[in-house]
């Protein structure tokens, strides 16, 4: 909502910076947190626009390729992706072709290789 009359005015980058913070002392409280339901909030995912479901396939993609230490390359990479391919939204099977445009231009140079799925989503196919 940045931009819009409806931004909060929250600086994003000290939301990641207390996202980081409950992170790093979480470890002492596991024992007291709920496990029936998600107790961890990722506050990176409102700058890199990774919903979880899409995280352990990048992951993988990284993984096979022995380049899981990119990942946070591949997480600045979604944002400029998605808005090239006119704001897809992050869902099967948009966010899977989003997700590897993203690996491959961080691996191989910036639209060095492009998909078909890509090219299928510029064309409206």
């Amino acid at each position: 909502l940045q931009g819009t009359d409806r931004d909060s005015g929250l600086d994003m980058s000290q939301l990641v910076k207390l996202g980081e913070y409950f992170e790093s002392i979480a470890p002492k409280y596991r024992d007291y947190m709920a496990t029936n339901k998600m107790a961890a909030i990722d506050t990176e995912v409102l700058v890199h626009q990774v919903p979880g479901g899409m995280i352990s396939n990048l992951v993988s993609q990284l993984k096979e390729a022995k380049a899981l230490d990119k990942i946070g390359e591949v997480y600045a990479e979604i944002p400029k992706v998605r808005k090239e391919l006119g704001y897809p939204p992050l869902v099967t099977p948009t966010s899977q072709i989003v997700g590897i445009q993203a690996v491959q231009n961080v691996l191989f140079g910036r639209y060095k290789v492009i998909s078909a799925q890509v090219k299928d989503l510029v064309y409206g196919l």
